[in-house]
C-alpha cells in the first residue's frame, strides 16, 4: 500500500513542527524518516498513524484520503501497524497471548487467531518462545514479540517509532538484522523514524532526512552517503569534516590554511562550503601541514584529529608513524555560498 502525503503542516502553539512536508512512498517500501531530535520525524509518523490531526495539506494511504483537515480516518480504520519505543507488552500475557491480543479484541474465532498467531511469531523466529511470559525475554525479544502483535493483523503499512533505541548496542545490531531479514518475508510498506544513521542506511531504501520540519534530502542511502544536498545532511549522515572559507586559484582557503582541491574539482573563485568526509582525507608526507590534536587507533583503521581554527578535521587512515602527518583531499563537495 502507497503512503502519499503533500504539504504537511503540523504547529504545537506558535512552534511549527511539520512544514509543508511532501512524501511518496510507494507499496513495499520502506522510507526511513532520519533526523536530529525535535527535528518532526516522529509527529510525520503520527499523522500517518492518525494519532496527530494535520494542520494543513493532504495524506493519503492507498487511494483512500484519510486526513485532510476536514475529512479524517480514525487511526484503528488505517489498516496501519505500529512499533512503539516502549515494548507495550503486557506483564500478564503469555508471548502468544500478547500477540493474539489485536485479533481477539476484533472477535475472530480462536482457530483463525491461533493460525494467525503461529504465522506472526514464525516471521520473527519466536515460535519456539510462545508460551514464555515477557518477564523470561530479553529486550531483543520482547521487540520482537511487538513487532509480532503489529503484523499478526496484516497491516497495509508498517509504521516504527525508534523500535531500537532503548536497547543496548549489541541487541541493536541483533534486532537490525531481524528487520532486514524480516523485510525480505513480507512485502508491508514501512515507515521507519530513527535519530541512528547506521540504522537507516542499512534497512531503509530510501531515507528522508529531516530537519527543522522540512525533507532535506530523500534519497537512496548510498545517494544520501556520497552525494549530500546540503551540509545538514552530510554532517548528520556520516559526520563530514564542514569547511566554510572560499575558493581561490584551485584551492579551499578555511581558517587562514590553504587546501589543494581534489583532482578533477573545477571551481570559481568565491565563497563556499566544502564537505569531506574523514575517509576521504589522506594523511601521509603530502598535502597542507596541520597540528596533529589526536591519534586515535581503532584496529581496522586510526582517527587523525588536526586542529583547524578552533575546530577538529577529522581524518581516517592507515596507521602512520609519521611525528608530523600531513592532509591531501582526495574527495570533496563544494556548496556555495557559505551559509
Amino acid at each position: 500500500m502507497s503512503v502519499r502525503a503533500q504539504n504537511l503542516r503540523k504547529s504545537y502553539g506558535k512552534t511549527q513542527v511539520v512544514r509543508d512536508l511532501s512524501l511518496d512512498i510507494a507499496p513495499g517500501e520502506m522510507v526511513a524518516l532520519l533526523g536530529p531530535s525535535g527535528c518532526g520525524k516522529t509527529t510525520t509518523l503520527r499523522m500517518i498513524a492518525g494519532l496527530n490531526r494535520l494542520d494543513g495539506g493532504t495524506l493519503y494511504i492507498g487511494d483512500r484520503l484519510v486526513d485532510d483537515g476536514r475529512t479524517f480516518i480514525a487511526p484503528e480504520k488505517r489498516a496501519l501497524g505500529m512499533v512503539f519505543q516502549s515494548y507495550a507488552i503486557w506483564p500478564h500475557k503469555s508471548v502468544a497471548e500478547n500477540v493474539a491480543y489485536p485479533l481477539e479484541r476484533k472477535g475472530l474465532a480462536k482457530p483463525a487467531v491461533e493460525t494467525s498467531v503461529l504465522r506472526a511469531l514464525d516471521l520473527v523466529r519466536l515460535t519456539a518462545m510462545r508460551d514464555r511470559m515477557p518477564h523470561q525475554l530479553s529486550g531483543g525479544q520482547l521487540q520482537r514479540v511487538a513487532l509480532a502483535r503489529a503484523l499478526v493483523r496484516e497491516p497495509e503499512v508498517l509504521l516504527l517509532d525508534e523500535p531500537l533505541s532503548n536497547l543496548d548496542a549489541a541487541l541493536r545490531e541483533e534486532l537490525r538484522a531481524e528487520i532486514a531479514a524480516l523485510r525480505s518475508r513480507v512485502r508491508t510498506t514501512m515507515v521507519y523514524v530513527t535519530h541512528d544513521q547506521s540504522e537507516a542506511l542499512a534497512l531503509a531504501n530510501r531515507i528522508a532526512v529531516m530537519n527543522l520540519g522540512v525533507i532535506e534530502q530523500l534519497a537512496s542511502p548510498q545517494a544520501v552517503y556520497d552525494d549530500p544536498a546540503t551540509p545538514f545532511v552530510a554532517s548528520f549522515v556520516g559526520g563530514a569534516n564542514i569547511l566554510r572559507g572560499f575558493v581561490e586559484a584551485g584551492h579551499f582557503v578555511s581558517h587562514e590554511t590553504r587546501f589543494a582541491l581534489p583532482a578533477g574539482m573545477t571551481a570559481k573563485g568565491g565563497p563556499g562550503t566544502l564537505v569531506v568526509r574523514a575517509e576521504d582525507l589522506e594523511v601521509g608526507m603530502l598535502g597542507t601541514p596541520l597540528p596533529l590534536a589526536a591519534r586515535l587507533f581503532l584496529g581496522h583503521a586510526t582517527e587523525y584529529r588536526f586542529a583547524l581554527g578552533g575546530t577538529s578535521l577529522r581524518a581516517m587512515g592507515p596507521h602512520l608513524p609519521l611525528a608530523e602527518p600531513r592532509v591531501a583531499i582526495k574527495r570533496a563537495k563544494l556548496f556555495a555560498p557559505t551559509v
